[in-house]
């Protein structure tokens, strides 16, 4: 009973990753570019914009460069594939590794962290006391003056709350953004998928696209032509 319900088990996982990533294409060649290394190719081939945005939506387009990615093993070798090996460098300088599904169908500009500047303001002021002489049964007046320091992040005046998003179900984009990931683990057979790369934050200074592949010694890297 045991080792039927592991046999069952088997086969479902395998189902699993069978429907996950993207049919790869005959040959590493049929893509825009291809690398050897000794244990295969890697192909790569990045999404036009029109097509993010009608694949998943506009606020991936936005906020993502979305890369087309296959891996052919060759001669039986076994490659570990994991999202992390990967990176996109922007003319040269700046580089980013993948977001998972997860986190690319959250948009940017809705995921929590501090906003805004840091604001510091001043306030001084005079305190005016009375106080009674307990033994002559006199009042008396003192005056005196404070200072006080405040520090406030972001905008310190209230905001009224944000309007209802108008961008797709997080939950049915992140479904849409796993199913055609690159699969990840062992593979001795060719796999292609997705990988989500976040923007820099910072515009590059030409179209110049490089991914970076950390799995080999030294690292492969696959000059992107520009869109």
């Amino acid at each position: 009973m045991t080792q039927n319900r592991r046999l069952v088990l088997f086969a479902t996982v395998g189902v699993c990753l069978a429907d996950t990533g993207l049919p790869p294409r005959p040959s590493a060649a049929d893509y825009a570019v291809h690398r050897s290394m000794p244990d295969g190719e890697i192909a790569a081939e990045r999404l036009k914009p029109d097509r993010v945005a009608k694949t998943f939506s506009s606020e991936i387009d936005r906020d993502y460069m979305v890369i087309e990615v296959a891996v052919y093993p060759q001669n039986g070798a076994i490659i570990d594939v994991q999202w992390f090996d990967f990176a996109l460098r922007f003319a040269g300088q700046q580089e980013t590794r993948p977001d998972t599904p997860e986190e690319a169908s959250v948009p940017l500009r809705e995921r929590p962290g501090i906003k805004g500047p840091v604001e510091v303001t001043s306030e001084t002021g005079v305190i005016v006391t009375t106080q009674k002489d307990p033994v002559t049964g006199r009042r008396s007046t003192r005056a005196g003056t404070y200072e006080g320091i405040g520090v406030a992040v972001g905008n310190p005046q209230p905001n009224p709350l944000p309007p209802a998003s108008r961008g797709p179900d997080p939950r049915v984009l992140q479904d849409k953004l796993q199913a055609k990931a690159l699969p990840q683990g062992k593979t001795g057979k060719a796999i292609a998928g997705y990988l989500y790369f976040p923007k820099p934050p910072k515009k590059p200074q030409n179209n110049l696209l490089e991914l970076a592949y950390s799995k080999n010694n030294p690292p492969l890297n696959v000059p992107l032509p520009p869109k």
